[in-house]
């Protein structure tokens, strides 16, 4: 009985890792302007990227990833369902 505890969580974190590494997503946004005034030429590039600065905010992302993975998953039967 004591090994059946230890080895549900192993198994769902086993099954659910490759789930986990397919969700990785970056995202980037460029917004260019460029104004023409009648003597000179003005550009503006704004880039965004929501990628984490540091292995600390991977490692918090990744975790609460974890963490919420299962409560998403019952949301998502619930909101099918109702």
């Amino acid at each position: 009985m004591r090994h059946l505890k230890l080895l549900l969580p192993v198994a769902t974190f086993a099954l659910a890792l490759p789930l986990m590494v397919g969700c990785s997503s970056q995202q980037t946004e460029t917004t260019t302007t460029q104004t023409q005034p009648t003597t000179s030429s003005t550009t503006t590039t704004t880039t965004t990227t929501e990628d984490h600065d540091s292995l600390l905010g991977a490692t918090g992302h990744f975790v609460w990833t974890v963490i919420a993975f299962p409560f998403r998953v019952v949301g998502d039967v619930l909101g099918e369902i109702v």
